[in-house]
């Protein structure tokens, strides 16, 4: 496992004693920091070898389940999340013995840490907020 201190420009800041080896095609360093993290892709780069996956267009999300509860969430591509949650071992515990029916809210357009503050506030919302919520953002 790679530990990935910052990033400057085209050089990365590592541990001493790192594993990190170059990319065969780019000469930049490899950004696994375990075996979940998204694979790194010179498409993905912005200015330079960044984490670009923590500055995608995250959504956040909720999902009603068929008890009729909300599950709100994160991610950078909402309908493969859906899926994921639909019965893979990809998708939340809180569908284990539920089923997600439909995406009945998303927002758009933010980073990884504004979705994931955005995702906290939300879940700090009563039932009727979040119902609030859902039909104005439908209306």
């Amino acid at each position: 496992m790679t530990e990935i201190i910052a990033f400057v420009k085209t050089e990365i800041i590592s541990r001493p004693n790192s594993t990190a080896k170059p990319i065969p095609e780019t000469g930049h360093m490899s950004i696994y920091a375990s075996d979940y993290c998204p694979p790194f892709r010179e498409s993905d780069m912005i200015h330079g070898p960044i984490l670009s996956w923590l500055f995608m267009n995250w959504s956040v999300y909720i999902i009603e389940a068929n008890d009729n509860s909300y599950y709100t969430g994160i991610a950078t591509d909402v309908g493969r999340r859906f899926e994921e949650h639909s019965g893979t071992v990809c998708g939340a515990k809180y569908f284990n013995g539920r089923t997600p029916l439909k995406v009945i809210y998303q927002e758009d357009g933010h980073t990884r840490s504004s979705a994931s503050k955005r995702e906290v506030e939300i879940k700090k919302l009563s039932r009727l907020q979040k119902e609030l919520l859902v039909t104005g953002a439908t209306q």
